[in-house]
Parts: C-alpha cells; structure tokens; sequence
C-alpha cells in the first residue's frame, strides 16, 4: 500500500504548514476531510511524497522543525513550505499529484464561491497580475548570477530563447553544474529580491 507524507498549505492560515501522512491511498479525499468546522478555507496540496515508512518520515519532519511547531498536538509548523519539502524529499520515492478527477474530489460539497477560489489559485502565474512588467529582471534564488527576463505575460526568456517559468528554471538550474532535486519549482526566480512564490502567497491571502 502506498504511504504519503503530504503538505497542505491554507489561503486562510497563511505562514502556516500542515503536516501529515496518508495511507489509505486516497490523497483527494483525505484532504477533502480536512475542510471541517473550524477551518477557514479549504486546503491546498502543496507537495506529496511516497515514502517507505510514513510514520518515520513524518516523526522525522516533526523532529527538525520542532522549533517551529505552533502546537505539540498539532500537525501546524510556522515555515516556509519550501523548507519543509526539501525535508521531504530527502525520503521521497515519488512524487504524488492529483489528476483531474481526484482535484474534483476536493471540491465536493463546497459552495460556487469557494470552488471560485480554489480554481482562482490552480491558475498559472501572470506577471501582470503582480505589477511585474514585459522586460523585467529576474535573478535564479539559487544562483544570482543566472539571470532572465519577462517575455510576456506568463514566459520567460533565458539565454535568448522565450519560455515558460518552468522550462526556464529547469535550464538555468541545469547551468548551475548541480544535479537539483526534482520536482522543479518555476518560482525560483526572485523579482527585487523578492521570491514570485512570495508573491503569489501575499495576493492570495489579501
């Protein structure tokens, strides 16, 4: 049976990270059961991973960023996902994403509103919708001295070649003469020294 460790991120707790494993083989519909009383908005899929052993695994993850543990008889960590990934992907087999039809699941029973939301953060990344202009500079968080620049709307041009913000970090990460771990993330590129990840999160939660 496949173990997961999953992290969850919610536009209505934002800063903070969920935690935790699944082993019932049904991501969706685990995430789906978190929307409960309580919880201001329903969850994010932020990174899954199968693992060997969830139960270590999780521990592991719980052990590292205790300091940044909101309460011991919570799965909530005050970090940057992106921390708690690189963690993960230290014991990843694979990575686990949702099809369509399992990203279906998780909007069962919700209202028009909150699918609206939901689909409203699925969509890519629109430099324009950041005040990020056609010709801007953008620096490699990993590299600052690999640099490109916004082509249009949602393309980058790297080397003299236009884009998307995935292909583009996967070829100047391939420039860095480091095998990175995958999935890669096209967020990676910082604008005014600031992380577009940054600032997606920021809009989303205004």
């Amino acid at each position: 049976m496949t173990e997961i460790v999953y992290i969850l991120t919610n536009p209505g707790m934002p800063g903070l990270v969920k935690v935790g494993k699944n082993t019932t083989g049904d991501l969706a519909l685990r995430i789906r059961q978190l929307y409960q009383t309580g919880v201001p908005a329903p969850f994010d899929l932020y990174f899954a991973a199968e693992v060997h052993d969830a139960d270590f695994v999780e521990d592991c993850i719980f052990q590292a960023f205790d300091f940044f543990r909101e309460n011991p008889r919570r799965e909530f960590l005050r970090v940057d996902p992106e921390n708690v990934k690189a963690a993960l992907m230290i014991g990843m087999v694979r990575e686990i994403t949702l099809d369509e039809e399992q990203g279906e699941v998780l909007e069962q029973g919700l209202s028009v509103e909150e699918r609206e939301a939901i689909q409203s953060r699925r969509r890519r990344f629109r430099f324009e919708d950041y005040g990020i202009p056609v010709g801007s500079l953008l620096v490699l968080r990993k590299d600052s001295t690999i640099t490109a620049k916004v082509a249009a709307d949602n393309q980058i041009e790297y080397e003299g070649e236009v884009m998307s913000p995935t292909a583009a970090t996967k070829a100047a990460l391939s420039r860095t003469g480091r095998n990175w771990p995958s999935p890669v993330a096209a967020w990676e590129w910082l604008y005014n020294g600031r992380r577009l990840e940054d600032l997606r999160r920021e809009r989303e939660t205004r």
